[in-house]
């Protein structure tokens, strides 16, 4: 026979105990969900850098390349010194008692070049009170087309008192002139004549002054050093292009 004892009620301590559960983990579920959203909208979003490649180095700039240097030890019957200039030890020696016009033996083939010459002035001749070197690019017809000119006034050792001149040329009247006041000692001085498309360039050491063609100067030009009267010697010559 089935047992008809009656169901023992449940306290009311525990059935309170259950909506206080649920409670709890509602709260609990609101909370969680509450923080996420909040974490969400607060987050910063990550920011995607692209890759960034390293910077490409930069190759070094080619030095001039030497397309003629004189050699007087050996091939100075090119250069056809007169009597009053003679090579000693691979040097010029320029004596100062007359007008001197040497050319060098290379024409350069192209519109951008450099005339380099290393010289030293020892003091005007003893005939005269002032005297010129000169560089000088002549055409086909024996045209100026630019001059680099400096002047030296005596008496003394060195060149004082003078200027130089830088000249460009087309036809018979100068396109531009640039003069300039020095004084030099007798010690060896680079200079240096930068022929570059429309513009030449002359710098003594590394004082340099600066004129513009009208016209591109035409090529092969004939190249000419022109000593007038001063007594002075030269080391080197070289034609560089860039």
């Amino acid at each position: 026979m089935a047992d008809n004892k009656p169901t023992a009620p449940i306290p009311s301590t525990a059935r309170s105990r259950v909506p206080l559960v649920a409670l709890a983990v509602v709260l609990v579920l609101g909370l969680a969900g509450g923080t996420w959203l909040l974490a969400r909208h607060t987050t910063p979003e990550p920011t995607f850098v692209g890759h960034q490649l390293p910077p490409t180095p930069t190759a070094p700039s080619a030095p001039p390349q030497v397309v003629y240097a004189a050699d007087w030890t050996h091939n100075v019957s090119e250069w056809n010194l007169p009597k009053i200039v003679h090579q000693q030890q691979g040097v010029l020696l320029f004596a100062g008692n007359g007008d001197v016009k040497l050319t060098i033996p290379y024409q350069p083939p192209v519109t951008n070049y450099t005339i380099n010459v290393t010289m030293e002035v020892d003091s005007v001749g003893p005939a005269v009170r002032g005297g010129t070197i000169t560089i000088e690019g002549l055409d086909s017809t024996g045209k100026s087309q630019y001059y680099a000119q400096l002047l030296c006034v005596g008496p003394g050792q060195g060149c004082h008192g003078g200027q130089y001149t830088l000249g460009v040329f087309s036809g018979h009247y100068p396109d531009g002139m640039q003069f300039s006041d020095f004084s030099i000692g007798p010690y060896e001085i680079p200079f240096k004549l930068e022929v570059a498309g429309r513009h030449v360039v002359f710098c003594k050491a590394s004082d340099c002054e600066s004129v513009g063609f009208v016209n591109v100067p035409t090529t092969p030009l004939k190249l000419v050093i022109d000593d007038d009267y001063l007594v002075m010697k030269i080391a080197s010559v070289t034609v560089t292009v860039p």
